[in-house]
């Protein structure tokens, strides 16, 4: 962010010199010469030594309109500078939002190992009692140990993710590492995709691309500028003038410049000013072109997304129902221990895929915001 607002303060003081070169140049000129001695009687006119001081002011009048040119030119880069900057705010947001949704699933994902390591353990101990009392035997409890180890292996693995993932989040933010972090429950209904396109033309990259294709369009009369004449203003007041000229104390004139020829350099810039406009409209179009795609890329992800977190609620459902009857059958013997065992690791699944999907369908939200240029209200994404 830093470097595109020191891009913005460039393109301001840029503006602020362009402005300052319709302006009148003032200077104080000091000039002393040496010659060899004039001949008799011509000392008056030539003096063998001379000095001047005066103070001159030169104020351009006309230069072809380049400078009136240039000066909307300028204008237009600063107003592209600022969509930038814009743009680079968005990006930092969809960094700073992935990252915060990165942890926020992590820890669920924590939260959800836990919980199923919590149930392996209480099973453990009501498998043990059913051993000692000959209703189970020693494969049952080892199946369900066995289990509960791999879910701590990979709780472990887990949270050393959740400890990266939080120095992203520092680093990024600014904030303490163990920030509490809430779930803003983004995700809401698909919106209408001729609604998001109608935002196309709000994406400040391409607010920015059609700021610069107007400075190129400038750049082209900036050009033909100079096969115009140019006209300025000049104006002198004497401090000090040698010889016969040393009480005029003020002078006035005018300079007209005609370009006659230039060896086609100016011609060939013309020529070249219309070819970056061109490019500048391909890269216009390039850029609609891509902001278009990404959009209905993020609807359909997002559609189909929203789709699949209700068929994992369902999923979530049964797998609960069918691990609680597994569990009520066990225990009258009319199912074997590793269906249980089964039926509890996919319940866990199913609840992990879907907390999993819930997130990453806000960050597919926010994706979708950020490409037409949206974001959440104030507050709504930290609530």
């Amino acid at each position: 962010m830093g470097i595109s607002e020191q891009a913005v303060v460039q393109s301001e003081e840029a503006l602020s010199q362009a402005r300052g070169a319709l302006m009148p140049a003032i200077g104080f000129n000091a000039l002393h010469t040496t010659t060899p001695a004039p001949p008799p009687g011509f000392e008056e006119f030539a003096p063998q030594h001379q000095t001047t001081l005066s103070f001159g002011l030169v104020q351009p009048v006309f230069k072809g309109l380049r400078e009136y040119a240039g000066l909307r030119k300028v204008g237009n880069l600063r107003a592209a500078s600022g969509f930038k900057r814009d743009a680079a705010k968005l990006t930092l947001f969809g960094e700073v939002a992935q990252n915060y949704f990165t942890v926020l699933n992590l820890e669920q994902d924590v939260r959800n190992l836990q919980q199923q390591v919590d149930i392996y353990q209480k099973r453990i101990g009501d498998l043990q009692g059913r051993k000692r009392r000959g209703e189970s035997n020693a494969s049952d409890v080892l199946s369900a140990r066995a289990f509960e180890a791999s879910l701590e292996a990979e709780l472990r693995l887990i949270q050393s993710q959740v400890l990266v993932a939080r120095e992203g989040f520092a680093f990024y933010t600014g904030l303490e590492r163990n920030s509490e972090l809430k779930d803003p429950q983004l995700a809401k209904p698909v919106p209408g995709l001729d609604t998001l396109l109608a935002q196309l033309e709000k994406r400040p990259e391409i607010l920015a691309a059609g700021e610069a294709l107007k400075a190129s369009e400038e750049d082209v009369s900036i050009a033909w500028g100079g096969h115009l004449p140019s006209v300025d203003l000049m104006a002198n007041v004497y401090l000090l003038r040698p010889g016969f000229m040393k009480d005029y104390r003020w002078d006035v004139g005018g300079k007209l410049t005609f370009p006659l020829f230039a060896g086609g350099a100016v011609s060939s810039q013309v020529r070249e000013a219309m070819s970056k406009r061109t490019q500048s409209e391909l890269e216009m179009h390039r850029l609609r072109r891509l902001a278009e795609q990404q959009i209905r890329a993020l609807h359909a992800s997002y559609t189909a997304r929203v789709e699949h977190l209700d068929k994992l609620k369902v999923s979530l459902q049964l797998a609960d129902q069918n691990s609680q009857v597994l569990q009520r059958d066990y225990k009258r013997g009319l199912v074997r221990n590793i269906d249980v065992q089964l039926a509890l690791t996919e319940a866990g699944s199913s609840r992990r895929r879907l907390d999993q999907a819930r997130f990453q369908a806000q960050t597919e939200y926010l994706s979708l915001q950020i490409a037409t240029a949206q974001l959440p209200e104030t507050g709504e994404a930290t609530k």
